[in-house]
């Protein structure tokens, strides 16, 4: 896989990268990433779990205040809830499967599997802890799935 990408996102191609990253469906969703591992490694899951309900929700006020780190959002300005809101526009289903989750001090690097294709697509999302607990700051590029 991929070294994870900063987010550098420009005010207007921010939410369409948000959205590459949970805008497809999950193949065998089960139980929730927070309930498979424990102590800082659940806290993180638990956020990225969080980050797919509040797509499902179109919660963007749960994304832009508590979901995304600080760097991120005030990289989007004012208008974040805008631009995520344009973005899960166009998503059917928001799902994430926590597959792995690495905690290294303040920093953690969480592999998720999105989509229906065989193989599912799978990336890193990268997660800071902050004042307010552990926020995604980063994602690691998600290929599209391998022709069957």
């Amino acid at each position: 896989m991929s070294a994870p990408v900063r987010f550098s996102w420009s005010p207007a191609s921010a939410a369409i990268v948000l959205a590459a990253i949970i805008a497809a469906p999950l193949v065998g969703c089960g139980e929730s990433g927070g309930d498979r591992f424990s102590g800082e490694e659940q806290q993180v899951a638990e956020v990225v779990d969080a980050l797919g309900a509040a797509a499902r929700d179109r919660d963007t006020f749960a994304v832009c205040s508590q979901i995304l780190a600080s760097s991120v959002t005030k990289r989007l300005g004012r208008d974040c809830r805008a631009k995520v809101s344009r973005a899960l526009a166009s998503i059917d289903d928001a799902s994430l499967e926590v597959v792995n989750v690495r905690v290294r001090g303040g920093e953690a690097s969480v592999t998720v599997l999105t989509g229906s294709g065989k193989p599912p697509r799978s990336g890193d999302l990268m997660l800071v802890r902050e004042a307010s607990g552990w926020r995604v700051a980063a994602l690691g590029p998600l290929p599209p799935p391998k022709p069957s």
